[in-house]
């Protein structure tokens, strides 16, 4: 059996060469063919003198070279460093600074901004773009596709690859705070595409489709464990709802994971008598709206897998049973891998139905990260010397074992002496017909603690529909919230800011404090996208008792 990644995907190339393996728009690639491009890859990193230990950060987007860049570090021994394709000044500056990068590599949408920020990653050497230079500058650097032309075809010399060694530093999205750099060993990354494998659900010869970007652990799992079963991954640039299913029909995908609000936006479409005409089996992923699942399978004639994981545990996570699924949970554990419970502020375990944090016991401590990159702190925090792992987040279980993901403990909002999950607001004013998606924060209180802001984006406007009216958001608030959960502050927006994993940046929303927002007895409102009405205030009628005040 393979102990490393370079061995397991060598040994799915000798066993089917010409098996199609990866598909990229137009570029269809064998398991031969891509074994070769990662090959020449290798050779052109080391020609940049990238060896076992490097450290080389990769800021491509869904593109061929990003796949083959991961998987030649990875027979070379070195470190990948994927970077957020979006970061840009201080968010960047900071990453380059902390990961001690050695080498770059950089597509032609990142240039500028890698260009702006590269002053901090005092360890570079060298600078590689993939693609024409954008100015004097970048210009200049070596150009990645010269440099395959030049390396050797044959493969790397062989190095060893301790399991325990260093494979990559996975940047968490920073939603919560400063993103933090998770240090994932080999053997985790190898575990990763083998028990993505099994989730996954695709046989081989089967096309998985991968969307989201291959920087974040869900997209990377989806290509590895595709490639690691013998089956295909086919990868597009990014997601978009209006595209998506001919896209599944074109590569004859039978599954595709998702984070976020893909749900949300595929079942906010207008329908389609073909919406079922389709072939997809199963949607794999995390955060359904339980309003939206089983609507959401009827409608599109597919299952969805409720998975509930961290970049932190790569390989790990809860799934559903053998025994069957439950509507509204995040499944159970598979028990030889790894232990977990909920538990109280002093790490005690609490029984069925009550909240806490969830924590998780490996295993094979090698099987998840080990720790965060330069910060001793945060990392003796989360990884306890009695060898649990703490997520800080949320849940509870049933009697019957199935757990809920309630939402983070940095999401948590304190008021009135209650604390209160911004998740379970979210998934309430997600199920009004008018609303598109929300995100809610706790903004300072006047009286100590905390109040809850909640931010709406609306549903486009169809034929002669008003405009979505705040005083039915609380008023629907009202009536499915307990009194101390429903908002104080409503803000009415075109958007939510997200990371590129779909993710909604909950500090830049709570850096806004209240501007812009309708508060109890009065409105200060921004137009709705479409609309000339200007900015007005307006008193709200039924505020005080809409709000529990």
């Amino acid at each position: 059996m393979a102990t490393n990644l370079r061995r397991a995907l060598e040994d799915r190339v000798a066993r089917h060469p010409d098996r199609l393996a990866v598909r990229f728009g137009e570029l269809a690639q064998s398991y031969a063919e891509l074994n070769g491009s990662i090959d020449r890859a290798a050779g052109a990193l080391r020609e940049l003198g990238v060896s076992s230990g490097s450290r080389v950060a990769l800021m491509l987007s869904n593109q061929p070279e990003m796949v083959w860049c991961w998987l030649a570090l990875a027979k070379l021994g070195a470190v990948m460093v994927p970077v957020n394709t979006r970061l840009r000044g201080d968010s960047l500056r900071y990453l380059l600074g902390h990961a001690d990068l050695d080498i770059a590599i950089v597509g032609g949408d990142s240039l500028g901004a890698f260009a702006d920020a590269r002053s901090t990653a005092a360890c570079l050497r060298h600078a590689v773009r993939v693609g024409p230079g954008r100015d004097a500058e970048t210009e200049h650097w070596p150009e990645f596709g010269a440099l395959l032309r030049d390396a050797p075809r044959e493969p790397p010399p062989d190095v060893p690859l301790p399991p325990e060694g260093l494979a990559s530093i996975m940047y968490t999205s920073g939603t919560t705070g400063r993103p933090k750099g998770v240090l994932v060993g080999r053997k985790a990354q190898l575990q990763q595409g083998l028990n993505y494998g099994e989730l996954l659900g695709v046989a081989e010869e089967e096309t998985a489709y991968a969307f989201l970007p291959l920087f974040h652990v869900t997209a990377m799992g989806t290509a590895l464990g595709s490639l690691l079963g013998g089956a295909n991954v086919a990868i597009d640039r990014g997601f978009s709802p209006f595209g998506f299913w001919e896209r599944t029909r074109r590569y004859g995908a039978v599954m595709f994971s998702f984070v976020g609000s893909v749900l949300t936006l595929l079942m906010n479409r207008p329908p389609s008598p073909d919406d079922t005409d389709n072939p997809v089996r199963r949607a794999m992923g995390a955060a359904t709206p339980r309003w939206l699942w089983e609507d959401f399978e009827r409608r599109f004639d597919l299952e969805i897998v409720e998975t509930y994981g961290q970049t932190e545990w790569m390989s790990l996570w809860t799934m559903p049973p053998p025994e069957g699924r439950r509507v509204g949970t995040v499944g159970k554990v598979p028990h030889d891998r790894f232990a977990i419970k909920v538990a109280d502020r002093q790490g005690e375990p609490l029984g069925p139905g009550v909240r806490g944090e969830i924590a998780i016991e490996p295993a094979d401590r090698q099987d998840m990260a080990t720790g965060y990159l330069k910060d001793p702190d945060a990392t003796a925090s989360a990884w306890r010397a009695d060898g649990w792992y703490y997520t800080g987040d949320l849940g509870e279980y049933d009697a019957d074992g199935y757990f809920r993901y309630v939402g983070r403990l940095k999401d948590s909002i304190r008021r009135g002496g209650e604390n209160i999950s911004a998740y379970e607001i979210e998934q309430v004013v997600n199920r009004h017909p008018r609303v598109l998606e929300s995100a809610a924060v706790g903004v300072p209180s006047q009286l100590g603690e905390e109040e809850v802001k909640l931010c709406v984006v609306p549903r486009p406007l169809v034929g002669e529909e008003p405009q979505l009216d705040l005083r039915e958001i609380l008023r629907f608030c009202r009536a499915e919230l307990p009194s101390f959960m429903v908002p104080r502050f409503v803000q009415v927006r075109d958007d939510l800011p997200k990371t590129a994993t779909e993710r909604v940046q909950k500090a830049a929303l709570r850096e806004e404090g209240t501007a812009d927002c309708w508060e109890a007895g009065f409105t200060r409102s921004r137009p709705i996208s479409g609309t000339a009405d200007p900015v007005r205030t307006q008193r709200c009628d039924e505020s005080r008792d809409t709000c529990g005040r």
